[in-house]
């Protein structure tokens, strides 16, 4: 829902790389939410690898604004041991498309035990984005203030309920354990809903007059109620029982069109078609500095980690015959790595 364009959650062995290498992207606000897994190494072709790498229960945030590219390979681990998964979140939102000029990138990693977090009643609260309940969180997205994600911890057999301000869209998603969720319409006609672990659902999405933060009334909604109905977890299989964890994903709408273009596995977005365009023109004349003289970096020196390869659309397509615009990681250790023998299945 406005002001999100994208959503998207894994769950896979955490010993496996994730689908996709390094890629572009401009315009877009890339926030990279790991529940549990591994140690993610960020990386992006203006600083290189980030000096933190993105623990479970971190956040990592990419605006990347007049362009660049970036990766979140794996940290190599030091086991072969397969039974650990990953749980991982990855949220776009395109705020600064809509400013006068797009800024340059800006990186931000979050170590879990810096995120804020309330208690109300029985429900735990972490502030990832935004504010909730007059607490700021761990990041600030400072071109849409309004901009929220919320993880929720409810207990088994356990009940509460979830403020949502006036003029806010909001979608959520269960992401362990089994909910019913219940709330009043325009109309103040009750609904409920019930959820099970792995489901989306958009909460609140209605027309609004206005997009200026500066004059919308920020006091709540009624508050929407949530029940934990799942039962005891007997085992790490039973993701549908236990505690009850919620991502909530809210904010004031742009109701504005938006451009994107994909390519070299990555997206560019603006506000318009011929803006977007011109954005992946710039990536194609120079994959390898896309970004850095906008953002006054010097030559790249990626080719230590990266080389490229033929592939607009899928990995060696003849889309763009001859042109070298796809990201191909190679066999290093980057300097958040152990210099030792490691177990990593690509």
């Amino acid at each position: 829902t406005d002001p999100f364009v994208l959503s998207e959650y894994l769950r896979m062995p955490a010993h496996i790389k994730p689908p996709f290498c390094a890629h572009p992207h401009a315009g877009a606000c890339v926030i990279s939410i790991q529940l549990e897994g591994y140690d993610i190494q960020p990386w992006d072709n203006l600083r290189g690898d980030e000096d933190e790498v993105l623990k479970a229960g971190g956040i990592y945030l990419l605006q990347s604004g007049s362009g660049c590219v970036h990766d979140e390979p794996n940290v190599p681990i030091l086991s072969d041991k397969k039974n650990t998964m990953r749980r991982f979140f990855q949220i776009w939102t395109n705020p600064d498309i809509f400013q006068n000029e797009l800024p340059p990138p800006y990186t931000k990693v979050v170590s879990p035990e810096t995120i804020p977090a309330v208690q109300d009643g029985d429900v735990r609260v972490r502030i990832l984005v935004g504010a909730y309940l007059g607490v700021k969180g761990a990041i600030q997205i400072e071109s849409w203030s309004s901009t929220t994600i919320l993880h929720a911890i409810i207990p088994q057999g356990k009940h509460g309920s979830i403020a949502i301000p006036e003029q806010y869209n909001a979608h959520l998603f269960v992401e362990s354990g089994s909910a019913s969720f219940v709330g009043r319409n325009d109309d103040e006609d009750e609904y409920k809903v019930d959820m099970s672990h792995s489901q989306f659902k958009i909460l609140l999405s209605q027309p609004h007059t206005t997009t200026d933060s500066s004059t919308i009334n920020k006091k709540t909604c009624p508050r929407l109620q949530v029940y934990n109905i799942g039962k005891e977890k007997k085992s790490e299989d039973d993701v549908d029982q236990g505690d009850l964890e919620v991502m909530i994903f809210m904010g004031i709408p742009h109701n504005k069109p938006f451009y994107k273009l994909l390519g070299y596995g990555g997206a560019l977005m603006h506000k318009n078609e011929e803006l977007v365009r011109a954005l992946m023109l710039e990536y194609e004349k120079n994959p390898k500095d896309f970004g850095r003289n906008n953002a006054s970096f010097p030559p790249n020196t990626s080719d230590e980690k990266y080389e490229m390869i033929e592939g607009k659309y899928e990995k060696g397509d003849d889309a763009k015959p001859g042109l070298l615009g796809r990201w191909k990681e190679k066999e290093t250790i980057s300097k958040n790595q152990v210099n030792k023998k490691v177990y990593y299945e690509r």
